[in-house]
């Protein structure tokens, strides 16, 4: 996946890699409780995986340097809790990139489309 390129302050999205798990346990830990499946999927980025288990596919959102928003899209979707519409909107073409399933959330970041 392509960066997302920034316009006018809006968020650019990438996918996360293992460097980035500092800043997303960071940014999860704001409400941990409701971001707890994420919390484990960054967790395990960039470890190996056990025979069987699918990938962890994470992308997350950026403002200048800082982690502002991040979805999970494998093995399970998931929308980190207490982001901004802006964040989502960014997040959008991300999510719609999936074919279908569960996704884990707010309303308000799964009712946005």
């Amino acid at each position: 996946m392509a960066e997302t390129q920034a316009s006018a302050g809006r968020p650019v999205c990438r996918w996360l890699r293992p460097g980035d798990r500092e800043a997303a346990l960071i940014l999860l830990s704001r409400d941990a409780r409701a971001n707890l499946l994420l919390v484990d999927l960054v967790s395990k980025l960039g470890q190996p995986q056990a025979p069987g288990e699918a990938s962890v596919e994470i992308v997350g959102a950026w403002c200048g340097g800082e982690l502002v928003g991040l979805a999970g899209l494998r093995p399970s979707i998931a929308i980190a809790s207490g982001i901004t519409p802006d964040v989502v909107e960014a997040l959008l073409p991300h999510l719609e990139s999936v074919g279908m399933g569960l996704v884990k959330s707010e309303a308000p970041a799964v009712d946005a489309r």
